[in-house]
C-alpha cells in the first residue's frame, strides 16, 4: 500500500511520543499532525488519509500517572469516514499474561478496565476492514520517557524511588517503535501486528540498575509492600511480552537489557 503523505496522531503529546513520531516520519517520509483535546485538526485534517490512535499507557506502566485518551479517540472514530485508514496502538494489557511471548492470535482476557477498553477499541478498529490496523507494542522506553526522567531526578536529589515491584515490561526502543509503525503503515487491514522485547524486566530491576549506574546506595530504591494496590489491577499480569509478528521488522527487537543499558548511558551522558 502506498505510504501516506501525512498522518494525524490522536493522543496525549509527550517527549517520548514526539521522539517516536519524529523518527517514524523521517524514515517513512510523511508529516505528522497532532490532535488532542486542545488542538483540533488543521482545516483539511479530517481528510488526512491515515490516523494513528494512542489511548496512552496503563497507569501502572506510567508510574501512577493518568493521561488517557479513550474519550477523545471515541469522538474521533465517531466522526471519521469508514474509508479513512486507522492504526490503533495497543498493548499487552488485552491479555491475561499467563505466558510469555503471547501470540497475536491468542485469546484476549484483559485483567483491568483499561485492558477491556483497549480490547473494545481493537474490535472497533478491526471492524473498519481493510482500513483498520492494530499494532500491539511492548512498553516504549527511552531517556525521554517521563518515568525514567522522574526516577533519575529523584535519585539524584536523594529521594527514594518505589516502583511497582510485581510489575514488568518488555521494553522496546524509540527506534524499534518507529520502525514498527512505519512497517504497519505499509500494510492493509484488517490485521493485528505485535512488537516487544523477547524477554521481560521488572520496573523494580530497572530502578535498581539505574541506582547502581549512578553509584548510589541500594536503599534509595524501595520495594512496594506486598499486596500494594496496582491501580485497577487486582494482580499485575505474570507475563507481558508479546510475540513479535514475523516479517514486521528486518531485525528482531533487542533484549530488554540492551534497551535499559542504552537509556542509562544516555541519561548519564
Amino acid at each position: 500500500m502506498p505510504r501516506p503523505p501525512s498522518v494525524a496522531f490522536v493522543g496525549a503529546r509527550s517527549p517520548l511520543i514526539e521522539a517516536v513520531l519524529t523518527t517514524a516520519s523521517r524514515a517513512g517520509g510523511f508529516t505528522v499532525h497532532f490532535v488532542d483535546g486542545d488542538t483540533p485538526p488543521h482545516e483539511d485534517g479530517w481528510r488526512t488519509p491515515t490516523w494513528v490512535l494512542d489511548p496512552g499507557l496503563h497507569p501502572l506502566d506510567a508510574g501512577g500517572k493518568y493521561d488517557l485518551a479513550f474519550d477523545l479517540i471515541d469522538r474521533v472514530l465517531s466522526i471519521l469516514q469508514q474509508d479513512v485508514r486507522v492504526v490503533l496502538l495497543s498493548s499487552n494489557h488485552v491479555f491475561a499474561g499467563e505466558r510469555p511471548l503471547a501470540p497475536g492470535a491468542a485469546a484476549r482476557a484483559p485483567r483491568s478496565d483499561y485492558g477491556r477498553l483497549l480490547a473494545t477499541l481493537e474490535d472497533r478498529v478491526m471492524g473498519r476492514g481493510e482500513h483498520g490496523l492494530v499494532l500491539r507494542r511492548g512498553r516504549v522506553l527511552s531517556a525521554e520517557d517521563s518515568l525514567m526522567m522522574r526516577w533519575w531526578n529523584a535519585l539524584k536529589e536523594g529521594v527514594a524511588v518505589i516502583p511497582p515491584s510485581q510489575s514488568a515490561c518488555a521494553p522496546i526502543s524509540v527506534d524499534t517503535a518507529a520502525k514498527a509503525l512505519v512497517a504497519v503503515l505499509d500494510r492493509f487491514g484488517p490485521e493485528i501486528f505485535q512488537v516487544s522485547a523477547p524477554d521481560e524486566i521488572t520496573y523494580l530491576e530497572i530502578a535498581q540498575r539505574m541506582c547502581g549506574a549512578m553509584g548510589l546506595p541500594e536503599d534509595r530504591v524501595l520495594e512496594a509492600p506486598p499486596g500494594a494496590a496496582a491501580i485497577d489491577l487486582k494482580d499485575p499480569p505474570p507475563h507481558v511480552s508479546l510475540q513479535t509478528s514475523p516479517g514486521l521488522l528486518e531485525t528482531v527487537p533487542t533484549p530488554s537489557d540492551a534497551v535499559v543499558r542504552d537509556i542509562l548511558r544516555t541519561l548519564a551522558g
